[in-house]
């Protein structure tokens, strides 16, 4: 998918494959995205998976269910933007 949004739209893309549950993954994922393409500016985090289901009303999904979820929508947010965060502050850009 990261080469066809290269070749559409004419730009440098790195598609890679990263558990945001786990932090160190996410660093050595940034580090990498920086070393091939230059200094994040921009970040739009989209990892998320559902309970598994169906959750209205919220007492339809049970407290065991959750937290996978909370692991990946929630800290998966918070390991991105702690990875990515402190490159856009130091650079005053992002």
């Amino acid at each position: 998918a990261a080469q066809k949004l290269s070749d559409d739209f004419g730009t440098s893309s790195l598609g890679l494959s990263v558990d945001v549950s786990d932090f160190v993954a996410v660093e050595g994922a940034v580090r990498e995205t920086e070393a091939r393409l230059g200094p994040i500016s921009h970040l739009v985090h989209a990892a998320a998976i559902p309970s598994g289901k169906f959750g209205f009303p919220f007492t339809n999904v049970p407290p065991r269910d959750w937290p996978r979820v909370l692991e990946i929508n929630v800290m998966g947010m918070v390991h991105v933007a702690q990875a990515i965060a402190p490159g856009m502050v130091s650079r005053r850009h992002g």
